[in-house]
């Protein structure tokens, strides 16, 4: 009889230790989506302050068309941002869509997310148009961003045609990138 309630009352910790953790990960979850909203309202708002304020310190940072510029600094990358949303980004705006949070450890994960630009009085496409990736780190500020990159999505290079219509662009999209219409 003793060891039977040992063995309950270990089931019992097991059990409540698991429901703490998965508490705890869905708050960090909610905190890392809380970088992305801010990400886009930086963006939609044009305040290269807010844009970087989620950033590391020193953090790496690939450009959607190739470039890698290591160890950015906070400052830097609000500055250069503001300067891109006060010149050839203020007539846009961006949508941004988490797909998937995965946990490396307690103070590690990546965040994968699906975007979309658009002009400013136009109607947003009905498909993303960016996939990107951020690795984020627990910190004493907070969770933090030290990786962050995006890609354009070339539909004509996935489905072989020069012109893609709209049509199958949103098609292959809906299969592909189904967290984007939900």
């Amino acid at each position: 009889m003793k060891t039977i309630r040992i063995m309950m009352l270990g089931i019992a910790v097991l059990f409540f230790h698991h429901v703490s953790i998965a508490q705890n990960r869905s708050q960090d979850e909610k905190n890392i989506n809380q970088i992305l909203s801010d990400m886009e309202k930086a963006w939609n708002t044009k305040n290269g302050q807010l844009w970087a304020s989620h950033m590391a310190e020193q953090h790496d940072w690939t450009i959607w068309f190739g470039m890698f510029l290591p160890d950015m600094d906070r400052e830097t990358n609000a500055n250069t941002h503001q300067g891109l949303f006060d010149t050839q980004f203020q007539h846009t705006n961006l949508h941004m869509h988490m797909t998937r949070i995965r946990f490396l450890s307690d103070d590690i994960a990546i965040a994968n997310y699906l975007a979309n630009t658009y002009e400013t009085g136009t109607k947003e496409k009905n498909w993303p148009e960016m996939v990107g990736s951020m690795v984020v780190q627990r910190t004493a500020n907070g969770w933090e961003v030290i990786s962050f990159g995006n890609q354009d999505i070339e539909y004509n290079e996935i489905l072989k045609t020069n012109e893609p219509s709209a049509e199958a662009i949103e098609g292959f999209a809906r299969n592909q990138f189904r967290q984007w219409y939900q």
